[in-house]
């Protein structure tokens, strides 16, 4: 099944049986266009306004103030897709959307940033969050975690190895 592109602002419900791959991708192509709206390009004028154009300053005050959102589980058995404008509106998403979200102002602030999928055996879920290019090499952000640049928290304890997919 191949997923319909989000229109701006949607917050669309879908199954669970979705492939993840093409969840991320359909999210992923809606935080690139909707890098550019009037709502994400302020957001990127206010953290440049914030702290300068270094970008290991910009990508740290991008990946806080997606952070501040709140969390929003998905219904039971299903999974939400929403572009950053549906995310800003509601001020909640999970790790896909706010994945999204914190994509677009990367794309807007001008970093170079990439989506990326972990899989872990003990976890049922996969967990999404991005990869940013800084000086060189590429440092996590989890925006629906906690954890400051560099860090990755899926929320399960987990001893073994996670698998990093770039999507």
């Amino acid at each position: 099944m191949t997923l319909a592109a989000l229109a701006p602002g949607e917050w669309r419900v879908i199954p669970l049986g979705t492939d993840q791959r093409e969840r991320i991708v359909t999210v992923a192509r809606a935080a690139v266009s909707e890098s550019e709206s009037e709502s994400v390009q302020a957001l990127a004028r206010s953290v440049l306004d914030r702290v300068g154009s270094d970008p290991l300053a910009l990508a740290s005050v991008a990946l806080r103030l997606v952070q501040s959102l709140g969390r929003a589980p998905d219904p039971p058995g299903s999974d939400v897709l929403a572009g950053p404008l549906a995310v800003l509106d509601r001020g909640k998403g999970d790790c896909l959307t706010l994945s999204g979200l914190l994509l677009a102002l990367c794309l807007a602030l001008g970093l170079r940033v990439l989506m990326a999928r972990i899989t872990r055996p003990c976890d049922p879920d996969d967990h999404v969050c991005l990869v940013i290019l800084l000086d060189g090499a590429f440092v996590w952000a989890d925006p629906a975690g906690k954890l400051p640049l560099g860090g990755v928290d899926s929320g399960v304890p987990c001893p073994l190895p996670a698998l990093a997919e770039i999507v």
